[in-house]
């Protein structure tokens, strides 16, 4: 991780930028005091449909499901039914 400070943030932002894309993150300073990470963005990482379904498989937590009954057993009513 590399220091960087802020007027040479401001000056160099587009190689500093580039350092951060390939990977590694800086630390802004301000009158030599650390007052930020610029780190890079983590990809996005997708998941297929089986593992997913895996928690809904799942057998949910019993106390959910008493709670879920003990709520449906009040008056329900629908705002939006006339």
């Amino acid at each position: 991780m590399s220091t960087v400070g802020v007027r040479d943030l401001r000056q160099n932002a587009s190689e500093i930028l580039r350092d951060v894309e390939a990977g590694r993150s800086a630390t802004v300073t301000v009158a030599g005091r650390p007052v930020a990470q610029i780190v890079p963005i983590r990809a996005e990482q997708w998941t297929t449909w089986d593992r997913v379904s895996r928690v809904f498989d799942s057998p949910s937590d019993p106390r959910w499901d008493a709670e879920r009954r003990e709520f449906a057993a009040g008056d329900l009513a629908d705002p939006w039914s006339r």
